[in-house]
């Protein structure tokens, strides 16, 4: 993140997937946890001038709103929406469009 967003003015970054209890599934073999993310967001802020917005959509996804809070003191916007509760399951449905009739 801090490599190829370090020219942006504001950055939206939306994650969905499988998550768990302040971690998310990047691939079959990495996880990425709250604390990993924190940090490169705080690097990442003092590098850009404007606003970080995260999307994250997966299960137990509200565990990561207490640890993404920007450092005390930075003067920086940090915007984080979750999906779920912390512990709580994300449900993704297909519907399936009706052709007229």
């Amino acid at each position: 993140v801090n490599t190829w967003a370090e020219d942006a003015g504001d950055l939206l970054i939306y994650m969905t997937g499988h998550g768990g209890d302040e971690t998310f599934a990047l691939n079959d073999g990495m996880i990425l946890n709250v604390g990993e993310l924190k940090t490169w967001l705080d690097a990442l802020q003092t590098v850009i001038p404007g606003n970080v917005i995260l999307i994250y959509d997966a299960c137990s996804s509200g565990s990561f709103i207490p640890q993404l809070a920007p450092s005390s003191g930075s003067g920086t916007k940090r915007i984080v929406i979750t999906s779920t509760e912390p512990g709580a399951s994300a449900y993704f449905d297909v519907f399936e469009q009706l052709s007229d009739r």
